[in-house]
């Protein structure tokens, strides 16, 4: 009888990608439409290298990516991409099929990526460069792209491997992973809307960014882009703003001393409330208390 020596462990595939469909590195000009994506039988992978990247669903959603994050789009989803703002932006695309992918988890998923995931998109933009070319520039022509005739044997496998790798990491990563916040362009008034209100509820207490993101369920640093963008001010300033707008209404009130508004509005001394009145008035609160009787 022969004696087993070695125990053989089967190795099976978790997800897997059976073709590439594009692989490309490329620029997008100001305001144009440089893809119209409708009813493919293939996944869209976009990660946005530089400048901020705009997607429009066919529901009319719209979705601002931004520099370092990248984006998921499953087959037979419609939606058209164009640049935003006056930076230029660069956007890397791999369009593959794996029909083991669950859409519910990836489909429109924003993710952002660790430095070991950025020398994958790295490589990939190497590989995609050197390797890959399209078939067509055309509007009418051949979509996709074809290994050129001096690509090494095993390019092919590095590929699959590769993209396997990427979908794995945020797959394995999913609880301790965010997916980065989706509004639509229409909801960031009601987002802010909401933030601020929530910020005026809390007049007096000592909030942080963080604080305020999480009450409207946002990532901080994406809030920060929306409230900044939407306002023309950081989250913090408008904050310490209606604090002094509350603080001139305690004023005008003659109900209150100094160091009793400094408390109530949650400052850490009455200096600290009196210096940070002057910076964003131009005059301490006895100066405008003065201008305000003597009116």
């Amino acid at each position: 009888m022969q004696i087993k020596s070695y125990n053989f462990t089967e190795l099976n595939d978790f997800f897997t990608v059976s073709h590439i469909v594009e692989v490309s590195y490329r620029g997008i000009p100001s305001g144009s439409i440089v893809d119209t994506h409708i009813l493919k039988d293939f996944w869209c992978f976009y990660y946005i290298d530089r400048g901020n990247v705009c997607f429009k669903m066919k529901n009319g959603e719209i979705f601002e990516v931004e520099s370092g994050n990248g984006i998921f789009f499953a087959p037979k989803n419609n939606f058209i991409i164009s640049r935003t703002g006056d930076k230029d932006s660069n956007v890397f695309s791999l369009f593959f099929v794996c029909n083991d992918l669950p859409k519910e988890f990836y489909d429109e998923r924003i993710a952002n990526f660790d430095t070991f995931e950025r020398s994958i998109l790295t490589d990939f933009v190497n590989i995609g460069h050197m390797y890959f070319e399209r078939y067509s520039n055309l509007p009418g022509g051949v979509k996709g792209v074809t290994l050129k005739k001096n690509a090494p044997a095993y390019i092919s496998q590095l590929v699959k491997i590769l993209t396997e790798l990427l979908l794995i990491r945020i797959y394995k990563d999913k609880k301790e992973r965010k997916s980065l916040d989706k509004v639509a362009l229409g909801q960031t008034d009601l987002v802010v809307n909401t933030a601020i209100k929530y910020m005026y509820d809390h007049i007096g207490d000592k909030l942080t960014i963080a604080d305020i993101a999480d009450a409207v369920k946002m990532s901080e640093s994406n809030f920060r882009a929306i409230f900044k963008k939407n306002k023309g001010q950081s989250v913090m300033n408008y904050f310490n703003l209606l604090k002094i707008e509350q603080a001139k209404i305690m004023i005008r009130k003659r109900i209150y001393t100094y160091s009793e508004i400094s408390e109530l509005l949650g400052y850490s001394s009455e200096n600290y409330f009196a210096r940070t009145f002057k910076k964003l008035t131009g005059m301490t609160p006895s100066e405008y208390a003065s201008l305000i009787y003597a009116g």
